[in-house]
């Protein structure tokens, strides 16, 4: 089962292969970082890891709206 299949699977409430791993980027502290950069040489833990699961987050807009046109 791919990772993509395996999250799908579980949000689908059907049981995959295994569980989907993950994990919450504020548990890497900058020193426990500093410390894994250290032991295994790379900058993604998702990656050396093989989680399912990467966070997505909100880019800021690329152009500015002009709201004044309703504040009359």
């Amino acid at each position: 089962m791919t990772p993509r299949q395996r999250v799908l699977t579980a949000l689908s409430r059907k049981k995959p292969d295994r569980v989907p791993r993950e994990i919450s980027w504020g548990a890497f502290t900058p020193a426990l970082m500093r410390v894994f950069r250290e032991k295994t040489g790379t900058d993604d833990p998702a990656e050396y890891f093989n989680f399912e699961v990467r966070p997505v987050n909100w880019a800021p807009m690329k152009l500015k709206k002009n709201y004044a046109l309703w504040n009359s």
